[in-house]
Order: C-alpha cells, then sequence, then structure tokens
C-alpha cells in the first residue's frame, strides 16, 4: 500500500468531511470507523489505531470496527493481535468474506497453516468467491498440496478471468510439481496481463515450441505482439490462429477489433464481412460489422457516410434476428458482449433516434433471456432507509470513478442505505474508497445473471447506472429491470435509450433549454455541475518545457482531449488562431494507436499545409502520458483550448485547477456544454464563445494579450480557492448537488417509481 500523491486528495477530503461530523457529534460511532479507515489508507497507522478504538468504544458490536483495528495490527507485524480483532469482527459477521480472507492470511503469516486452511474453507462455504479459492489456493501451496492448489486457482480464474495474481499462482503451483511447459503458458499470461508483453513473448515461445496452443493463446500473442508496435507480426499470428481455428469466432474478432483499434476501419469491415461468408449465423460478427465506425474521420463526408451505414447496417440487424428459439437468444445476447455504440457519440449529431433503435434491441435480447428480470417492480416498502444502488464498471481510477466518488462520501447515511455492485475488472485505491463510502459493496465479475441476482435480493428502491455506454455487461444489465426506478448519469453523456431507464440525472449548468428532447429518459438536472469533486492535489512540478520537446520561449496552448473528439470540420480553426497568434504552440496527446495519431497528424498536416504553415513548428503530439507527467504539462501551459460538440469536463476540472484560462464554445447537447457548466460556476465566463469566430478570436487574444490572460489566470485560482467560502461560486466540493439528488431519490420513492410527474 502506498500514499500515492495521485489520490491523496480525495482521501483528504474523506478526512476532512468525519472530522468535521465529530465536532458536532463527537460520539458518533460511524464517523470514527470512516475516519480510522482513512487513516489507515494514508498509512497513518497510530491515529488509526485511536480512531478505531474509539468507534469500538463506542459501539463494540460493529464488526468492521474490530476488522479495521486487525488490518491495522496486521500492517505494523503484530499478526496475533490482529487474529484476535479478526476473530471477534467474524464472530459479529460470520458473512462478511473479507474477514476470512485476512484472518487466514494472519494465521499463515504466524506459520499456522492448518488454521489458515480451515478458515478460508470456512470462507468458501459461506459464499464460494474467487479471493476464497486465491487464498485457500496459497495456503495449500505452504503446505505442498499442489495439485489441490491448482484445482483452486483454476476455479478462482473461472470466477475471476484475466486476474494476474491468479494465474502467475496457478504457474508456480505447475513449476513445483515439475510441469514446466504447462508453468511457461501461465507465467506468459501472467505477464500479459500486468502489460509486460516481451516477457509475455518469451513465455508463449517456449510453450508453442512444445504444443499445440489453443484459440485463446494466439489472441493473446497477437496483442502482445501489437502493444509493442510489431503489427505485421500480430496480423500474422491472428491468421495463423484462425488457420488452426477457422471457426473460432472469439479470434475472428480479435482481428477484427484489432484493425479497428489500429485505424483500419476499411480492412476491419472487410474482415468481418468475409468472417460472416465463413460462418453466416455468427450474429457476433454481424452485430460488431454493424457498429464498426473509424476512431479518426479523414473529412465530414466520411463521417456522414459510416453514420449512414451504421444505421442501414443497424435496422437490417433488427429485421433479421430472431430471438424464438433459445438457441438463437443465447446467440444474440452472446453478441452483446462484444461491444458498444461508444464511438458514435463523437460524431456531434443527435444520437437519440439510434440509441432508441438499439435500446429497444437490446431489452428485446435481455428479455428473451431473462424473463424473470424483465418485467415492471413495484416500488419496495420503504422499512428504515431508502436503499440506493450504484452500478458501474469503472469503480477504480477511472474518469466515471472519479467524477461521482462524491456522491457516496457525502451521502446522507441516516436516510439512505448504500450499496455498490462493481462490475468491472481493475481494482486499485479508488476502489478502496467506493468501498469505503458504502454499506455493501459486492465486486461481482461472474456476469450478467450474478449481478442481475444479487441486485434482486438486495430489493432497491433505486439503481444508479454510473456509465452506459463503456462496458457492453453494464447495457445488457441495463436492458433488464432490476429495481423500480433505473437512472443513469454522464457517465458516458449520451442518452441511453433503454426503455427500462426511467430517468437521466444531468447537471443545470450544462443543459441547453431544450436538452428534454434530447434523452429517451426523462430529465433529472442537478444544481451547478451537478457532481462534489475536490479541488485536485496538484504535484509540484520539477520539469521544463525542454523535457518534454517543448520551446521554451511562446506561448503553449493544451488541447489535451482525446484525438476522437476533435472532428476535420474544425481543424481549420487551429490555423486561424496560428495565423493570427504566431508566437502560440499547440500541444496535443497521442492515441495509444500510434495509427490514429498519425491519420490525426495528417490530417492537421493537411490543413496547415493549405495556409502555408508548416505544422511540426507550431504544433507537438506527445506521447501518451503518466499522471504525473499530465499535470506538469498542465503546469507548463498557458491556455486549454477546449475541443467542440464533446468537450472536457474532468481535463477542464483538473486545467482550472491549476489556473489554465479555457476557450470553449458550448454545442449543441450537454456532451458539448460541460467545461461551459465549469466556467459558469467559476464565474469567469469571458472566454467562453458563441461560435467559431469568437472562439478563434479569444483564442488569439489570449495569445497576444499576456496581461489579460494573467488576469484570467489569477481569477482562476481565487475562484478556484473560494471553494469553501460563503456565497463563493463554489465549484469543487459543492454539495448542493448531493443534496438535490437525494431530494430527488425520496420524491420519486415517494411517488411510487417510474416515470410519473
Amino acid at each position: 500500500m502506498t500514499n500515492d500523491k495521485s489520490h491523496s486528495g480525495f482521501l483528504v477530503e474523506a478526512a476532512l468531511k468525519y472530522e468535521e461530523i465529530l465536532k458536532l457529534a463527537p460520539e458518533a460511532s460511524d464517523a470514527w470507523r470512516g475516519l480510522g479507515m482513512v487513516y489507515y489508507r494514508q498509512e497513518r497507522w497510530e491515529d488509526a489505531l485511536e480512531a478505531l478504538e474509539q468507534a469500538i468504544r463506542l459501539d463494540p458490536t460493529h464488526a468492521q470496527g474490530h476488522y479495521g483495528f486487525g488490518l491495522v495490527w496486521a500492517q505494523m507485524g503484530y499478526w496475533a493481535t490482529a487474529v484476535d480483532c479478526y476473530r471477534e469482527a467474524l464472530r459479529l459477521a460470520p458473512d462478511d468474506l473479507d474477514i476470512y480472507y485476512s484472518l487466514g492470511d494472519a494465521l499463515a503469516a504466524l506459520g499456522r497453516l492448518a488454521e489458515a486452511e480451515a478458515v478460508w474453507r470456512s470462507g468458501l462455504a459461506v459464499q464460494p468467491n474467487y479471493r476464497s479459492y486465491l487464498h485457500l489456493g496459497n495456503g495449500l501451496m505452504g503446505l505442498l498440496m499442489f495439485d489441490e492448489a491448482i484445482g483452486c486457482y483454476q476455479t478462482a480464474l473461472q470466477l475471476k478471468p484475466r486476474h494476474p495474481d491468479i494465474i502467475e499462482n496457478l504457474a508456480l503451483a505447475f513449476a513445483a510439481k515439475g510441469d514446466n511447459i504447462t508453468a511457461s503458458l501461465y507465467f506468459g499470461y501472467a505477464a500479459y496481463r500486468r502489460h509486460h508483453y516481451a516477457e509475455a513473448i518469451n513465455y508463449y515461445t517456449t510453450f508453442q515450441a512444445k504444443r499445440q496452443p489453443d484459440a485463446d493463446f494466439y489472441i493473446a500473442l497477437a496483442d502482445c505482439y501489437q502493444n509493442l508496435t510489431q503489427w505485421e507480426t500480430a496480423q500474422a499470428t491472428y491468421h495463423q490462429g484462425i488457420a488452426h481455428y477457422p471457426h473460432n469466432i472469439p479470434l475472428r474478432m480479435a482481428l477484427i477489433r484489432a484493425l479497428e483499434e489500429r485505424g483500419e476501419t476499411k480492412a476491419a469491415i472487410n474482415a468481418a464481412q468475409y468472417s460472416i461468408a465463413q460462418i453466416p449465423d455468427g450474429l457476433e460478427l454481424q452485430l460488431f460489422h454493424q457498429r464498426l465506425l473509424p476512431i479518426i474521420y479523414d473529412n465530414e463526408a466520411e463521417m456522414n457516410f459510416y453514420r449512414q451505414r451504421f444505421q442501414h447496417q443497424l435496422e437490417s440487424l433488427i429485421n433479421h434476428t430472431s430471438f424464438f428459439s433459445p438457441a438463437a437468444s443465447n446467440q444474440a445476447l452472446y453478441a452483446l458482449n462484444y461491444g458498444t455504440n461508444f464511438y458514435l457519440a463523437y460524431q456531434g449529431k443527435n444520437d437519440l433516434q439510434l440509441q432508441q433503435m438499439y435500446g429497444k434491441f437490446v431489452t428485446q435480447i435481455m428479455a428473451a433471456n431473462y424473463p424473470q428480470w424483465s418485467q415492471p417492480l413495484p416500488m419496495p416498502p420503504v422499512k428504515g432507509k431508502i436503499r440506493i444502488g450504484y452500478i458501474s464498471s469503472c469503480m477504480y481510477a477511472h474518469t466515471v470513478g472519479m467524477v461521482f466518488w462524491g456522491w457516496l462520501q457525502n451521502a446522507n447515511r441516516q436516510d439512505f442505505e448504500i450499496y455498490c455492485y462493481y462490475v468491472g475488472q481493475p481494482e486499485d485505491w479508488m476502489t478502496e474508497l467506493y468501498r469505503m463510502a458504502c454499506d455493501k459493496f459486492y465486486h461481482i465479475t461472474g456476469g450478467v445473471a450474478a449481478a442481475s441476482e444479487q441486485i434482486i435480493a438486495d430489493r432497491l428502491q433505486i439503481l444508479i447506472f454510473l456509465d452506459l455506454g463503456i462496458s457492453p455487461q453494464m447495457t445488457q444489465l441495463a436492458g433488464l429491470r432490476l429495481a423500480a426506478v433505473q437512472c443513469a448519469t454522464w457517465g458516458h453523456p449520451v442518452t441511453t435509450g433503454l426503455p427500462n431507464i426511467d430517468y437521466f440525472i444531468s447537471a443545470d449548468l450544462m443543459e441547453p433549454d431544450n436538452a428534454y428532447r434530447h434523452y429517451a429518459e426523462k430529465l433529472i438536472t442537478l444544481p451547478n455541475i451537478g457532481i462534489c469533486y475536490q479541488k485536485p492535489v496538484v504535484p509540484v512540478s520539477h520539469k521544463g518545457r525542454s523535457d518534454f520537446g517543448l520551446p521554451n520561449d511562446g506561448v503553449l496552448y493544451l488541447c489535451s482531449q482525446s484525438l476522437f473528439k476533435y472532428l476535420p470540420k474544425y481543424d481549420n480553426i487551429f490555423v486561424k488562431i496560428i495565423k493570427n497568434a504566431p508566437q502560440v504552440h499547440l500541444i496535443f496527446l497521442g492515441h495509444k494507436s500510434p495509427k490514429i495519431t498519425d491519420c490525426f497528424r495528417s490530417r492537421l498536416q493537411r490543413a496547415f499545409t493549405i495556409a502555408r504553415l508548416k505544422f511540426d513548428d507550431y504544433c507537438t503530439i506527445l506521447p501518451r502520458l503518466r499522471k504525473d507527467d499530465y499535470w506538469h504539462i498542465n503546469c507548463l501551459s498557458d491556455v486549454f483550448l477546449d475541443s467542440f460538440d464533446f468537450s472536457g469536463f474532468l481535463t477542464t476540472l483538473e486545467s482550472t485547477a491549476v489556473g489554465l484560462p479555457v476557450v470553449t464554445r458550448p454545442g449543441e447537447f450537454m456532451r458539448g456544454r460541460q467545461s461551459w457548466g465549469i466556467l459558469q460556476r467559476l464565474g469567469v465566463t469571458e472566454t467562453a464563445a458563441q461560435d467559431e469566430s469568437e472562439y478563434i478570436k479569444i483564442a488569439v487574444r489570449l495569445g497576444n494579450d499576456r496581461d489579460w490572460r494573467e488576469n484570467l489566470r489569477q481569477r482562476l485560482r481565487i475562484a478556484g480557492s473560494d471553494a469553501g467560502s460563503i456565497g463563493s461560486a463554489q465549484l469543487y466540493a459543492d454539495r448542493q448537488g448531493v443534496a438535490a439528488l437525494e431530494e430527488f431519490f425520496r420524491e420519486v420513492v415517494g411517488k411510487g417509481g417510474g416515470r410519473c410527474g
């Protein structure tokens, strides 16, 4: 565990909140427990012990106090004391799996392996879980029971596919029993999942020299080559695998996806069409073929062509897909696993009709497979607290996870019981913050059925989908009826089009007057920018412009949006800014695919060449950056140039935090007005343009007028620093959105659900 500066601000905010509560209610055991766990995450062991001791004194019957106490003692190396704490916690909460894991680990650390094994097996009896099998397998390895350990690891891997620790332990178990060939395969998979691609290839090569691999092997090996930019070898590997397994759909899909992500859209379409000809009943191939869109468009005509193709193919697919047999329904369900309409939202168009078509299609498929979870649900009676569920594939250090955590962190726990359902894979410090901020946290890796069963069992009044349109599984779940009221947020800021999503939760300052026309759901707007997000802790920068290959003189304009947000019709705006402010230098951030970055560079170079300007004299495209380097670039820049039609949000919050003036033009849809909402809240709107012409004028003036630029920077710093003052235009740590969200919860539960009112 490390006290990483990139997330220390979240922990600081959490500690401040608990300390604030304890000033008003010093006997609040929940707050002492929460504060103790925050101190634990900050590695403040003595403070954590003191806070948790207070929590236990005030409420000795709460298991989490004893459990947290044990965690701290374990970190300090007092394993026997930790065991005593865990046993008391387990006595109070015999169904809490985390306690079984920690108790078994503590016993193992003391060398009491037989006792540890018994504890882990007891955890399995409570509920089969990958962590139970992983811990048990580790214990069996210590007892030299290699075959039994392998069985545990294999079961854990079924429950949690692709987990590198499980895979590596499986490799170690095979190596321990002398099967070095199988061990090399799993060592390769473990290295691959940790993104150590060259190491993985070495292991894979050892395995392939001795045995014939399966189809999954070829997918992983080809992806390793692709990540090392060895595209020709990657492509040859895909084709080699297809030659061995010509009817393996996942292998063919992997090749098509690789072509798409590389920016070779036409080649991806051709590969999909060829595969459909070889496997004509492969609905997965047909659906993936339908939604293929370029990541970067070369021109406006190309974008219009692909949009029309998308609609035509979707209509054809809907008209020719049958759900009348169990086999057909199951195949259609499986087909939904292969993607979403993610890139559709980046064309700057009204997607309502297309999203509704697709949403209805998804809902029909889900109803055919899960009729028991496709009927309207009555509002469960409220007995005590209102039960609110949050479900996401992004409860880790992802934009979605970071933006919406404040809703949970600042929830009124007296009136609401908070449930979290995390259906993604990565686990990190942000995952732990979600775990700390709710009453029940479930990391569900068993698919749609497992998640649905748990949500239904919890009998929620309201279920909030934090991100829809990113993860296929989230779309599938939202096609079901799992709670009386189901809502979406702007984790992916476009209407879901799904009939079972009742409300779309957005923000006042980011929606146009006619916003309701853009949504299939009933629109709910929260005050201001809707979230409660603390001001980022900006690390001290020790790097200069030369460290990034940037000019030491001139005015740096940061254009840090994903490249697919930049549409070709706006390329000439950059040229016009440079022609009128030649001392300006533009900074872009590259795509993970070098080919896509090259496509974007070529497109801009064309625009600059027409204007008789040399692109490289005025523009730098940096490779993808680590978070600390991204902060350095923000600190080194002078102005933030927002993208059109799909603006920044978290990027804008971060840039304003360092005082960068933001040039933006509010778009037609919410996704193009997020920066505008932030500037309104800060009260610094002079850099918001009404149209493209004014956008250019503002950007040019910022480049030429240093005094105005510095005045704006100072005002932004002052506005941002006033986050807690009375009467200020509070941008950071604004709890008004949370209060309004909870008022909406009370109102809709009182009405009995649905889209009434």
